[in-house]
């Protein structure tokens, strides 16, 4: 897998004067929502990794993040962060992939593992042979259960998270960033994380509803209203929202891995 771990295990290896093949399905990483903003200890893996030049191309870097709670803005902090397109960071990795990497765009067919040696098999009869195999292959488990790893679903869909593009520029707000505490339980929401991307203001919205529930219907339909009765707060201080662009939606499980110590 040619994700984030994926590239990042592959440029620590190679760094270590280990030849290092990747095996991906796709030649450019398509679009997906997740991972859209991270801290500077994240940055510093990139940069551990030497990755970061390429990286920097694809991030939106913003000083600081204020932090509203309790019906008023309770912190500014000053640390950087950035706010970054999942699929552009992760074509961007691979743009900096080191020379002893090989990315080969494939699909695996059989995995055989062993104590000493492993074995992939890919679609058209291609095999790789290695002393280690890095199974970094995220939501996709079909080499997961080939190799006997369980995955123990122990809350399904925990949790449900929005993310938007608001009309407004960032220039339009004080803010460089902001976190935004839901502060009615009634309202099983979390918090609203609003932040940078390449010229355009980004919302993440954090809640524990559920796809069933009708305010998810409703935002759907009319995401301004609803996000209006969600967090008028936040109007009264920064002005009417307006919602430009679709709205992706994604469910998170929180889950346990099992069996996944083997030779």
């Amino acid at each position: 897998g040619a994700g984030t771990a994926g590239c990042a295990a592959a440029a620590a290896l190679s760094q270590a004067g280990y030849k290092v093949v990747v095996v991906d399905l796709h030649q450019i990483y398509p679009s997906e929502f997740r991972a859209e903003k991270f801290g500077e200890r994240q940055f510093a893996y990139v940069v551990k990794f030497g990755l970061s030049d390429a990286a920097r191309e694809d991030l939106t870097r913003f000083e600081g993040v204020w932090l509203y709670n309790y019906g008023r803005i309770v912190d500014r902090l000053r640390k950087p962060e950035f706010g970054v397109d999942y699929g552009d960071f992760v074509n961007g990795l691979r743009r900096a992939l080191p020379p002893g990497v090989d990315l080969l765009i494939g699909k695996v067919q059989a995995t055989e593992t062993g104590i000493d040696q492993q074995r992939l098999t890919l679609a058209g009869g291609t095999q790789i042979t290695a002393r280690l195999l890095v199974l970094a292959t995220g939501l996709i488990d079909v080499a997961r259960r080939s190799l006997g790893i369980e995955k123990l679903v122990t809350s399904p869909a925990h949790s449900l998270i929005f993310g938007f593009d608001l009309a407004q520029p960032p220039s339009a707000f004080p803010f460089p960033s902001l976190v935004w505490y839901l502060d009615r339980p009634a309202d099983r929401g979390a918090y609203l994380a609003v932040f940078p991307i390449k010229g355009r203001m980004r919302v993440n919205l954090f809640t524990y509803k559920n796809m069933a529930d009708p305010w998810v219907k409703n935002f759907r339909v009319d995401p301004a209203a609803s996000l209006h009765a969600l967090i008028p707060g936040f109007e009264r201080h920064f002005g009417r929202v307006e919602i430009t662009g679709p709205v992706a939606v994604r469910p998170i499980d929180l889950l346990e891995t099992r069996n996944y110590l083997q030779p």
